[in-house]
């Protein structure tokens, strides 16, 4: 258990200080902005303490992402809002210069962003009156890290300012200095981030006679926490067998929850005044959900699993696509080959598409031999014409799935017990996880797995992808039958869609 708590210590360590903007891949979601704000694909909503009041706004965000040339970019942020009531209109646009720098040795990437460029005007009816508060200055940096590991992605950022608004010019001001940090984790199974916050809020304003509104001053803190996450569920639906032609199939669900909750300390307020004595404590939370999107997996008819012990983790895999079924059998005691074992890997990561958009991204220096052979095969017995061809060079240039021997795959060479389980271990890019690795995995048959496989075996079997027999041995040169693969990539599969997200959150709640 101890081992088990240092290997999901490496991890959490991994979130938090590997320091949200999303590079490498494309991210799957993306807290809009830096405004404190959550979105879904109607809506954007975002509270307003300037008043002194705690105000929900509610409209429309627009994130245009820039193109990195030359180790830069610039996104463009632009913000139409307005509260219930119509009464507070808020009209913003936003210009970061954003500066990408790769440290190709550790794969890990780190973007700093300045504010260049602002523009916020905020109108406020009471009655017959009307207040603007205009941003006049705005001092804005952000720092953040993103760990690119085969299949997941950890960033950690921090990014702090100060803004002040002018009230009708020259009526007083308001000041708002905040503070934030944030932790994100994105797989193709699923994604969260986090944020918290802190603002303090300092408010001066003369006398206006005409509003008859006195000469005061006030001041606030507010802390906040924002929570966004993506999830790609699985859930299986049975039919009735004697009334269609197959008993059930798999259903893939995808959605994004968003929630945000500020807890703040007000001054009490009548009339745009504060009064005398008293604070207004209280919290102010928001949950937005996308329209989930439905798509039927395809149907899975085997006539060999119908009893087989894998039937489930077999089915999922076909049905996804990860797993491809020749004719109406899958032999699921057949053994497995290391070049369908690297394509099903290849799937389920989209290592392809990754390699493809840290290309896009200019980030090639972070993969292994880029643009190797100019477009020819890696290797002398794969074909960069065969089908799936893209999922072995991926993975190899990810360094999770290698050759036998120089410009070899051995794509029809049975696969082994040591060479999957590392492989996998790779992938999570957690093959040095095992930090204070006590020399031995653990299984009775120590000796008899090689040095190289000795860390990933030590972390799958901690993590709970392997188990031992009966008797307690890993057998590591046993070679693994389909059936035996499909389940150690279904609990792959597994703990990228659930157990990540699991030791995030109890690592998060403390950060």
């Amino acid at each position: 258990m101890k081992k088990l708590q240092k290997i999901k210590m490496f991890l959490g360590m991994n979130l938090i200080f590997a320091l949200a903007l999303y590079l490498f891949p494309v991210r799957a979601f993306a807290l809009p902005g830096y405004e404190g704000g959550i979105k879904n694909e109607v809506e954007y909503v975002e509270p307003l303490f300037l008043t002194g009041e705690p105000v929900l706004l509610k409209g429309k965000v627009t994130i245009t992402e820039g193109r990195v040339k030359n180790g830069k970019r610039q996104d463009r942020i632009s913000y139409s809002l307005s509260d219930e009531e119509k009464t507070i209109q808020l009209t913003r646009s936003l210009t970061f210069d954003v500066t990408v720098r790769e440290i190709k040795e550790k794969r890990q990437v780190i973007e700093d962003a300045i504010l260049s460029r602002f523009s916020e005007n905020i109108t406020v009816k009471r009655g017959k009156t009307q207040d603007r508060y205009s941003l006049v200055s705005y001092s804005f940096s952000s720092s953040q890290v993103t760990d690119i590991t085969p299949s997941v992605d950890y960033t950690s950022l921090n990014f702090g300012g100060r803004k002040v608004y002018s009230i009708n010019r020259d009526e007083g001001e308001v000041v708002v200095e905040f503070s934030s940090k944030g932790v994100e984790y994105n797989s193709p199974f699923g994604g969260l981030e986090i944020r918290k916050s802190t603002y303090l809020i300092t408010c001066s304003r003369k006398e206006n006679s005409k509003q008859n509104i006195p000469a005061h001053s006030w001041d606030a803190k507010i802390g906040s926490e924002i929570y966004r996450e993506i999830t790609r569920d699985l859930s299986y639906i049975k039919n009735d067998p004697k009334l269609i032609s197959f008993e059930g199939g798999f259903l893939e669900e995808t959605r994004e929850f968003s929630r945000m909750k500020y807890d703040y300390d007000l001054p009490r307020m009548k009339d745009g005044v504060p009064l005398s004595s008293g604070r207004n404590s209280g919290a102010m939370e928001k949950t937005l959900e996308t329209s989930p999107v439905s798509k039927r997996m395809q149907i899975v008819k085997a006539a060999d699993l119908k009893n087989h012990w894998a039937k489930e983790d077999v089915e999922k895999l076909l049905s996804l696509g990860i797993l491809v079924q020749t004719g109406n059998y899958f032999y699921p005691e057949g053994y497995e080959k290391r070049g369908n074992f690297a394509k099903a890997l290849g799937r389920l990561m989209d290592s392809p598409s990754r390699v493809s958009k840290i290309l896009e991204g200019s980030g090639a220096g972070l993969l292994k031999n880029p643009g190797a052979n100019g477009g020819k095969s890696l290797y002398d017995d794969v074909s960069e014409k065969e089908e799936g061809y893209e999922y072995i060079e991926s993975l190899y240039r990810f360094g999770v799935m290698e050759g036998t021997a120089y410009r070899l795959f051995s794509p029809d060479k049975t696969l082994t017990r040591a060479e999957a389980v590392t492989s996998l271990v790779r992938a999570l890019g957690l093959i040095n996880a095992a930090g204070e690795y006590p020399g031995s995995t653990g299984f009775l048959d120590d000796d008899s797995i090689p040095s190289w496989a000795k860390r990933a075996v030590f972390a799958a079997k901690e993590l709970g992808l392997v188990k031992g027999d009966r008797a307690g041995c890993f057998r590591p040169f046993d070679p693994l039958t389909k059936a035996e693969s499909a389940v150690l990539l279904s609990r792959f599969l597994s703990y990228l869609k659930d157990d990540i997200k699991k030791d995030f959150i109890k690592r998060s709640l403390s950060f």
